[in-house]
């Protein structure tokens, strides 16, 4: 974590401390706090340094007079600050200046994480580093995870779930690569035997098969089978009534009990509700922005829209007019920038408006 992250996230821990932290900004906190190990434990540290009368009554009974003559340790915006965020400054302060990482333990909640055949569970996120389990050495570069198996490497199915708000690739050892979005698990083999090569997703996925004519590679994707010899293509089961594979180069065919349907590039099939198998065209640029942290939209429903938010920004969403969730709208969600940004978007095209409650779930009117 860069300083100026450090400084920036110490920042409105103390704001949120002390009551005076927006909504959206608590909101980009607390998802922060649920995924990432480091800021939680410093979140903790936090809280087990104060006495929690203090903590709810916003720290006023301390003085911050005398503080203010001294050099300030950060500035504020709103200059109208409560007195008691003066003593819970001096304290973070001290506390963050002498935080030193997290201590020695394992913990998995929020994060990338991967699941062994015998129920061992690897956390991935934060420090890159390279570790042996199970007689396979495992290679993480934060981002990405390669590994190389051996003759003490198991058998069996794992998995590898990345949380909310992040995304994560892995590279299979027959050289098949995946990237897979926010909310999404792949099972997978830590070694390919038999015939075929076979994962299953739930959530969404880009893959690039490695060519193998003699071990066709096979996807499970909801209630849809896709076999596949070397190809590129994107997976997404995020909505279960509507299975889609999005086919960018090589071949594919997608089953659905007794469907089938072959794709060229450039043709996406779709299984509805798990009956009805069709394909047509796609617009690949579209399809596959995700991966840049961008989601298009076209003519699409205010509901569908936020079906995306939960997923990418870590919040609950609520239509306090149900009417409003039709409308329809065209654009884009960018998740590298804050929410708000799509939102005044949103309202200055539109007549929806929106809000961040107390308890920071956002409201559309």
């Amino acid at each position: 974590m860069m300083q100026t992250d450090r400084e920036h996230i110490f920042k409105l821990m103390t704001l949120k401390l002390s009551g005076l932290i927006d909504a959206e900004e608590e909101v980009w906190l607390d998802n922060l706090i649920k995924n990432d190990t480091n800021v939680q434990l410093q979140w903790n540290e936090l809280l087990n340094a104060y006495n929690p009368k203090d903590i709810d009554n916003r720290f006023a009974r301390y003085d911050k007079k005398s503080f203010f003559k001294k050099a300030g340790v950060f500035s504020l915006r709103n200059t109208r600050v409560a007195a008691g965020l003066v003593g819970l400054i001096i304290g973070s302060l001290i506390i963050w200046m002498s935080y030193k990482g997290p201590a020695e333990k394992k913990q998995t909640a929020g994060l990338i994480v991967l699941t062994l055949a015998n129920g061992e569970t690897i956390g991935l996120s934060g420090t890159p580093d390279t570790l042996t389990v199970a007689g396979t050495q495992f290679s993480n570069s934060g981002k990405s995870l390669t590994y190389n198996t051996g003759d003490q490497t198991p058998g069996g199915w794992n998995s590898l779930t990345v949380p909310i708000g992040m995304d994560y690739k892995i590279d299979l050892p027959d050289g098949s690569q995946v990237w897979m979005n926010s909310a999404t698990t792949l099972n997978f083999p830590f070694r390919f035997s038999g015939n075929t090569r076979e994962i299953r997703i739930t959530g969404e996925a880009y893959l690039k098969i490695a060519p193998d004519a003699s071990r066709p590679f096979i996807v499970q994707a909801g209630a849809s089978t896709i076999q596949v010899l070397g190809t590129a293509f994107n997976v997404n089961t995020y909505d279960t009534a509507a299975v889609k594979i999005s086919l960018v180069e090589g071949a594919v065919q997608m089953k659905a009990g007794n469907q089938a349907v072959k794709l060229s590039p450039g043709q996406e099939a779709v299984l509805q509700n798990a009956t009805t198998l069709i394909s047509h065209s796609f617009d690949a640029e579209e399809v596959l922005a995700w991966q840049k942290g961008i989601y298009y939209f076209n003519n699409a429903s205010l509901r569908q829209i936020t079906e995306v938010l939960p997923r990418w920004f870590g919040i609950s969403v609520v239509m306090d007019k149900p009417d409003v969730g039709g409308d329809l709208f065209s654009g884009l969600v960018n998740r590298n920038k804050p929410i708000r940004t799509f939102l005044e978007n949103l309202k200055s095209t539109t007549a929806v408006d929106y809000y961040f409650d107390k308890e920071g779930v956002l409201h559309f009117k």
